[in-house]
């Protein structure tokens, strides 16, 4: 993105923030939410996840396409389980859990609107 353009999103997003008033801050409901580690997911889980996707979608950040994991649904679980399990039960993510791949999408109006 260019210096020029970077700094047009960042006047129009400035123009529409809204700070908020200070003063109380509201009482939040406390629920009791199991830490990561205490959470364990199943293969069933994970089969059923892979039972959702749309086979003519685009692969996501980790370049696997939902073909791929939908054919191999019947193998992929186990190890997708294992993986997932040992990250919550060790409370750590690999670094490329936390990327993501952000773009614009244009709507309707003026393409030099930031706000379309």
């Amino acid at each position: 993105m260019t210096m020029r353009r970077q700094q047009y999103l960042q006047t129009f997003f400035s123009s529409v923030f809204t700070e908020e008033a200070e003063g109380l801050i509201p009482e939040v409901e406390v629920k009791d939410i199991p830490m990561l580690s205490q959470i364990e997911l199943s293969s069933e889980e994970i089969i059923s996840v892979i039972d959702k996707l749309q086979r003519n979608k685009s692969p996501g950040p980790e370049r696997l396409h939902p073909r791929i994991m939908k054919e191999t649904k019947d193998v992929i679980p186990y190890p997708l389980c294992k993986i997932f399990n040992l990250s919550l039960l060790s409370q750590r993510r690999p670094i490329d859990w936390k990327l993501a791949n952000i773009s614009a999408t244009y709507k309707k109006g003026d393409r030099s609107d930031p706000g379309n």
